[in-house]
């Protein structure tokens, strides 16, 4: 055989010598990854829930959630704040034949905010009188809210912090730092019918509107 096919058929021999195989990652580390992957399955698809705002509210069980006094609407001017245009003393009307409902609710209460369109529209359709009281202590929070463009009301009735206040509200029989809002309806005498503790809500209408017809 010649110097050239041997070198050849050396080569051909050396190709086929076993090569080593890979290494391999560790059994127990292999075993390891395998059982945290079976151990945590994988996240259910949950379906969204409908907004809590979507969800209808339950009428309540009682109406007036306060024993009304019967008395007469304190006889008392209040500061009625008109945004920048100013402010004035006046009473505000009850009795003549009509059922006047009271509002006390605060510029920084959002549930006396959220209100506000709905106790409004109970007016129109309902034709009730209606007085919403401020008692904020800073005026100046109740005229910016009623200068704002997105404000349902341009005027309210305030009753400032001190002895005018305190004595209102001892006369209506509430105490001196009540949770807002609240709602005080007169009868067409002028004398206190029902007590609403909080806000009210679509539910509430038909109860209103037995009350006030």
């Amino acid at each position: 055989m010649g110097r050239l096919p041997a070198l050849i058929l050396v080569g051909l021999l050396a190709g086929c010598e076993e090569r080593p195989e890979p290494s391999l990652a560790p059994k127990a580390r292999s075993q390891g990854v395998v059982a945290t992957a079976d151990a945590v399955p994988a996240a259910p698809r949950v379906q969204p829930s409908a907004p809590e705002a979507n969800k209808p509210t339950k009428a309540r069980a009682q109406l007036c959630s306060h024993e009304a006094s019967g008395d007469p609407f304190p006889d008392q001017a209040l500061a009625r704040v008109e945004g920048e245009l100013g402010r004035s003393n006046l009473k505000p009307k009850t009795g003549g034949g009509h059922w006047t409902w009271v509002n006390l609710w605060a510029a920084w209460c959002a549930p006396c905010k959220e209100e506000l369109p709905r106790l409004m529209a109970w007016q129109k359709s309902l034709g009730f009188r209606l007085h919403t009281i401020s008692i904020d202590d800073d005026e100046r929070q109740l005229r910016n809210f009623l200068s704002s463009s997105s404000a349902p009301l341009q005027a309210s009735f305030w009753l400032p912090e001190g002895a005018p206040r305190e004595q209102w509200l001892k006369a209506v029989g509430v105490e001196a730092d009540p949770e807002l809002p609240m709602q005080l309806l007169f009868d067409p005498k002028g004398k206190l019918r029902c007590m609403i503790q909080g806000a009210v809500e679509p539910s509430d209408l038909a109860r209103v509107t037995e009350l006030v017809h």
